[in-house]
């Protein structure tokens, strides 16, 4: 899909609703990623298998690495990036952001672009709306992501927000291709040393990372705090949220 085609796809009212994939592909992938982001023992009914890159935006309905397991509530969870995928779809359709701009930004950041929403940055000079044509299926290659040019006014910041945090896991999102390292202070206020915690990890196309770590029956009751560190191209961040110790 390209910005050329907008009209007769995307910016087609019903659109989206014909190429959405079932329910039944996308609940099986959902327990399949909640697996693999170690969220197995959370309840699949607190996630969607959300799109990385919106269905309103061009995003590939059934490749898997155009899917994951988004919490729906939270502070970056699915329903604010449902708002923002809205609002860069009207965008796009009223001519105001390129295609490949707002799917760029949708996948390195979707946070900074929500925030950006909020802010009500102007991405452009507003021009007509697309004519609306009938809408066509559209083949696996045209609904790929198209690339887009990088642009110094639209870099993605580095970010780190923590979207689950309790002894023995936490969870963070950043940016793709961040090196990232977890700590826990327990409430005795000594850092643990659990095997599951030493790695360093980098972050998924999603941006999402994940540590699983041992826990103690021994652990002193109480509250602890997890703290993500994360590096890209010589920037630092971090997030911290507290976790209790039955």
């Amino acid at each position: 899909m390209t910005q050329a085609t907008v009209s007769i796809t995307i910016c087609v009212p019903g659109y989206v609703a014909q190429i959405r994939p079932a329910a039944t592909y996308t609940n099986s992938l959902k327990v399949d990623h909640m697996r693999a982001y170690g969220y197995a023992d959370q309840a699949p009914g607190d996630f969607e298998e959300d799109h990385l890159i919106a269905l309103e935006l061009g995003g590939h309905p059934r490749d898997p690495r155009n899917l994951w397991p988004e919490r729906l509530t939270g502070g970056s969870g699915a329903l604010q990036k449902d708002r923002v995928e809205n609002w860069a779809h009207d965008e796009v359709c009223a001519g105001r952001m390129q295609l490949a701009d707002a799917q760029r930004r949708m996948a390195e950041n979707w946070i900074a672009l929500y925030n950006a929403m909020l802010a009500g940055v102007a991405t452009a000079q507003p021009t007509t709306a697309p004519t609306l044509a009938p809408a066509a299926l559209p083949t696996a290659a045209a609904t790929t992501p198209s690339p887009a040019a990088a642009s110094p006014t639209l870099a993605p910041v580095l970010s780190v927000l923590i979207s689950a945090s309790r002894y023995g896991l936490v969870s963070a999102t950043t940016l793709a291709g961040a090196s990232c390292n977890a700590k826990a202070r327990l409430p005795s206020g000594n850092i643990s040393s659990a095997q599951g915690l030493v790695p360093t990890k980098l972050a998924i196309a999603s941006g999402a990372v994940s540590w699983s770590y041992n826990t103690s029956t021994q652990t002193t009751p109480g509250t602890g705090t997890h703290t993500v560190t994360c590096v890209l191209d010589g920037v630092t961040r971090n997030a911290s949220a507290s976790f209790s110790v039955p």
